[in-house]
Order: structure tokens, then sequence, then C-alpha cells
């Protein structure tokens, strides 16, 4: 991932973490996931797939490129929560 954050986010999102009920994706500071050079959009949404406490996603800034948005869409639609 980019950053620190980004990778407790999905951390928090594998391990199941019961306090994470809103996530946000974008390229302001504030995001739970901010979108940077490098981020693998496919993790990312693959986690929000599975996790079950989940309740919000805000998405308000994507990557160009069909591939990774692909990846992130296919897991979201696997959604748990």
């Amino acid at each position: 991932t980019s950053s620190a954050k980004n990778a407790n986010t999905l951390l928090r999102l594998r391990d199941g973490d019961d306090k994470l009920h809103h996530l946000s994706v974008g390229r302001a500071g504030w995001e739970n996931y901010y979108i940077g050079q490098g981020d693998d959009f496919g993790w990312l949404g693959y986690f929000i797939g599975k996790s079950q406490c989940l309740q919000s996603l805000c998405i308000y800034y994507l990557l160009d490129g069909e591939q990774q948005i692909h990846a992130f869409s296919a897991g979201i639609a696997r959604s748990q929560s």
C-alpha cells in the first residue's frame, strides 16, 4: 500500500475489526483509505467484500484503470455485510 494508514485499514478489514463500521475511500487526508500510487484496489475490494461489520462505504475518488476498478468492484460484489 502507499501508506501505513492504508495498511492498517486493510488489516482491520481482514481481521474483522468490529469497530470499523464506516469506510471512506478518496484523496483527502481524512479518509480511512487514502488513494495513492501503488495501492491495489483488488485487495481493498476483497477485504471490503469479506467484512461482516462494515455498514457503509463512501467512495470519493478512484484511480483510473479499468482492471483495478473491475477488481475492486468484483471484491465488493462478494459483500457479506
